[in-house]
């Protein structure tokens, strides 16, 4: 899912933001990858900031995404993100490429994160630094991420369904 860009947009952003931090979550396939990612957070000076902490339980996720300021999601291709769907619902403003289908409806650009350009290294870290740079502005994106994500609960979904199987049923001749 592109992590050498998540490295790269993080550098811009750490140049700006100096107090920031990236924890990757899961471990990388092949192992290739994880060796490249290595060699280019060394070559940006990100060795003391940037952390690998692989699978984690469910408790300690929780944990971080509450304690998390952003969720980055450079994904070639992306259904429906589960991982934007738990930040979300932690209150996790997300910025990400826009790709086709599912991430454009889970982030609103502007209200609980943003959509930038397939490959925008420039353009993620821009609003990055816009969402981090201020906690009053944090709080906005975060606020408009927890209602954003009561759309997915369990009685909107509950609801949703309900309807279009009322629609799908009125499609058949009977």
């Amino acid at each position: 899912k592109k992590p050498a860009d998540v490295v790269e947009i993080f550098a811009e952003v750490h140049r700006r933001l100096p107090e920031t931090s990236l924890d990757f979550y899961g471990y990388s396939s092949p192992l290739d990858v994880q060796k490249d990612l290595e060699k280019l957070i060394e070559a940006n000076n990100l060795k003391n900031v940037v952390k690998f902490k692989g699978y984690q339980s469910r408790k300690a996720l929780d944990e971080a995404l509450d304690n998390a300021g952003l969720l980055l999601n450079t994904s070639e291709g992306e259904a429906f993100g589960m991982n934007v769907l738990e930040a979300l619902n932690h209150g996790v403003p997300v910025v990400a490429y826009k790709v086709k289908y599912g991430l454009s409806e889970q982030i609103e650009d502007g209200k609980n994160g943003y959509l930038v350009p397939y490959g925008a290294i420039q353009a993620a870290s821009n609003s990055i630094v816009e969402i981090l740079e201020s906690e009053e502005n944090w709080e906005k994106f975060s606020n408009y991420s927890y209602e954003k994500s009561k759309e997915y609960n369990e009685e909107a979904v509950w609801s949703q369904w309900l309807n279009e199987k009322v629609n799908a049923e009125s499609l058949f001749i009977k």
